[in-house]
């Protein structure tokens, strides 16, 4: 059976999968992948993600004129946040970029804790950061979510600055678009953020003992000609 869309029974997960969808997370795990090929389906998965993401934003209806007379419409009555995490999968950006033109954007390199693989820091870089706004929703775009450690980094970070509510179960305006996720990690994500948003297109039910995704995409935090740090040693995590 074919599903377009999948909304789980639990928490805002939204799963979105279609056979167009299956044959580019297909490419995504395999190694010997062409790095276009490799870039192209993470730009087409991405475009359709970001897409649903939208469904989050305020909108406003407009009246205007046209040479048929008189009209209405709605339009997006305030602008996200888009915070991409760089891990190697630049194609993120190019359909966040088509889909929001008018979005301010934040750049953060994110690497794991190399005591904790459950936690992760971050690196700010080419910071454009918008005045608070009430109506703002800040959309996360990360490649893979396996623990959450980059969420949880990233919503410390939002809090610092009065972004989003100091109480996690206020805490609406978040929404994360990440290709692959874990379920241990969407489960930590829901437990302590009961009201966020994630959209995504395979959730895998276990990590390996290095809290990596099992069957994940193919070298995910060094593909698209941008390299990080490697953790060549992670301990074993608690379920």
């Amino acid at each position: 059976m074919n599903t377009s869309q999948t909304k789980a029974v639990t928490g805002n997960l939204t799963i979105h999968t279609n056979p167009l969808i299956e044959q580019d997370l297909t490419i995504m795990m395999q190694q010997d992948a062409d790095i276009r090929d490799y870039n192209g389906a993470v730009t087409r998965i991405t475009f359709l993600l970001a897409s649903l993401a939208s469904g989050l934003l305020d909108t406003k209806q407009l009246e205007f004129t046209t040479k048929w007379g008189e009209t209405q419409s709605q339009v997006i009555d305030s602008q996200p946040l888009i915070i991409y995490i760089e891990r190697g999968v630049k194609a993120m950006r190019y359909p966040f970029e088509l889909l929001y033109p008018n979005a301010d954007t934040l750049t953060l390199t994110a690497s794991r804790d190399g005591d904790n693989p459950w936690n992760a820091k971050l690196t700010m870089m080419n910071i454009k950061f918008p005045p608070h706004n009430p109506k703002r929703k800040y959309i996360i775009a990360d490649a893979t979510c396996a623990t959450g450690g980059t969420i949880f980094a990233v919503a410390d970070y939002l809090r610092k600055e009065g972004l989003i509510s100091p109480d996690n179960n206020e805490v609406d305006n978040l929404a994360v678009v990440s290709i692959f996720t874990g379920q241990p990690g969407l489960d930590r994500l829901f437990e302590t953020f009961p009201k966020i948003h994630v959209y995504t297109a395979r959730v895998i039910p276990e990590l390996d003992k290095h809290c990596y995704l099992i069957h994940g995409p193919y070298d995910a935090g060094t593909r698209g000609n941008f390299c990080i740090e490697t953790i060549k040693t992670i301990p074993e995590s608690k379920k």
